[in-house]
């Protein structure tokens, strides 16, 4: 988690660079140079990445005690990065009690705590910035993946900034509008718009 997450405080955090704010354009590149991802299925469309093909099954066969099967999905407002979300899994159990007493040592005491089943879910903000730790002794691999037996705990941390959160606030406030207009007066921009929200 250290290495994970760079930044004193919730209102600086990133991962390793990639955060809230920074151009999409830069996220990506941070996804190859500090990570050596690769853009999944559906390309900039979904921006979502992570381990790749041959990539994962090497992965897999090194059993790294500190890490398993990763995945970042990006969410944009126009061209800037407004969430950042990181999902791990472990081959292995999670200490959460250890963990959440390191985390509240460095981010302070959350602002909400609460077990979720068999993990906890910590909720910080600050600075405009959002941070959300959701550590469990369960997955949440999808059902395709020929790996999921093998894991055991995963790891969840999201990241948002109260500009996208605002962003959000407003599309869908434009989205109610546009449902109201007869189908005739949309445009295709319009149409696009609601159907991604």
């Amino acid at each position: 988690m250290e290495r994970l997450i760079s930044g004193d405080s919730v209102a600086h955090v990133s991962l390793h660079g990639v955060k809230p704010g920074i151009p999409y354009v830069d996220a990506k590149k941070l996804m190859s140079i500090r990570f050596s991802y690769k853009t999944a299925i559906g390309g900039d469309l979904i921006k979502e990445f992570g381990l790749i093909g041959r990539d994962v099954k090497r992965y897999k066969r090194a059993a790294r005690r500190d890490g398993g099967l990763i995945k970042i999905k990006i969410k944009t407002m126009d061209k800037t990065v407004g969430q950042v979300k990181y999902i791990e899994h472990f081959t292995g159990p999670i200490d959460l009690n250890g963990l959440r007493s390191r985390l509240t040592e460095r981010f302070g005491k959350p602002e909400q705590f609460k077990f979720t089943g068999n993990g906890i879910r910590m909720t910080w903000a600050d600075g405009g910035m959002n941070l959300v730790i959701n550590p469990a002794n369960s997955v949440v691999l999808e059902r395709y993946n020929p790996y999921s037996s093998d894991y055991k705990s995963s790891l969840i941390v999201t990241m948002w900034s109260d500009d996208y959160k605002d962003y959000l606030t407003a599309a869908e406030k434009r989205c109610e509008g546009l449902r109201n207009k007869p189908m005739s007066e949309l445009s295709v921009q319009d149409k696009m718009d609601i159907m991604q929200g």
